[in-house]
């Protein structure tokens, strides 16, 4: 969803509640995750928007092997907005 403020304003306009609405910086929400939360506070229609941050210029991160080993000082983030709505 590229403009959740709009999609949530429209949703409101059609007889939708908003019941909570958060903005972050950090892991990609996981659609398990959002149905989890949802049922959790009684939602039933969620609007998400999710940017990836690339690393800041100077930053590295490495890793080797599936078993482990990550280290530097940036992989990028996401700026992730979600709103959860009931009617």
């Amino acid at each position: 969803m590229d403009n959740v403020a709009a999609e949530k304003d429209k949703l409101v306009n059609e007889g939708y509640t908003v019941i909570g609405q958060t903005e972050y910086t950090g892991k990609y929400p996981e659609a398990v995750e959002l149905t989890a939360q949802a049922k959790r506070v009684h939602a039933n229609h969620v609007v998400y928007s999710c940017v990836y941050i690339p690393p800041q210029p100077g930053s590295w991160n490495f890793s080797f092997g599936n078993w482990g080993g990550q280290g530097g000082t940036g992989g990028g983030a996401n700026s992730v907005k979600i709103v959860f709505l009931g009617k």
